[in-house]
């Protein structure tokens, strides 16, 4: 595993830039179709896609887990959680996430839920979120190629 770093400042109106490593990466918190980067919602979103996913395709060879192609979408619902100790605050939070892996391949539905248990426990990001969260998954199967 590893030691991460991330530093964060405030970039300007609603905007906030991180640095991780050498790279750059913005956050945006207007909510309308003038965003310039995803919000820190959509970030930890697709912070857990590409987490999952990148375990899927990691691990396909070891578990012979062979596809044409594969997608991950994301949803997740927010809300307010009981108040912070100390104050008249609820907490924000996320309530509900769904999962829809589009797969092609030649497996079926039941060999690919097997196959994303073990997916869904190798993988960090998934593993950190609160377990109060809800989670949904689907699974669309369209037959790979032969």
């Amino acid at each position: 595993m590893g030691v991460y770093k991330v530093i964060t400042e405030k970039a300007g109106d609603k905007r906030y830039a991180s640095e991780c490593r050498h790279l750059n990466i913005l956050s945006d918190m207007n909510h309308n179709e003038t965003d310039e980067a995803p919000s820190p919602v959509e970030m930890l979103l697709a912070a857990v896609a590409s987490c999952k996913l990148v375990t899927f395709c990691e691990l396909a060879n070891k578990y012979s887990i062979v596809f044409s192609s594969v997608k991950l979408e994301v949803e997740a619902e927010t809300g307010r959680g009981d108040l912070i100790e100390g104050t008249h605050m609820k907490k924000g939070l996320i309530k509900e996430m769904r999962q829809t892996y589009y797969i092609q391949t030649n497996h079926s539905k039941e060999d690919i839920e097997k196959y994303l248990y073990i997916v869904d426990g190798m993988c960090t990001v998934g593993n950190s979120l609160s377990e109060s969260i809800q989670h949904y998954n689907e699974i669309v199967i369209s037959q790979a190629d032969t």
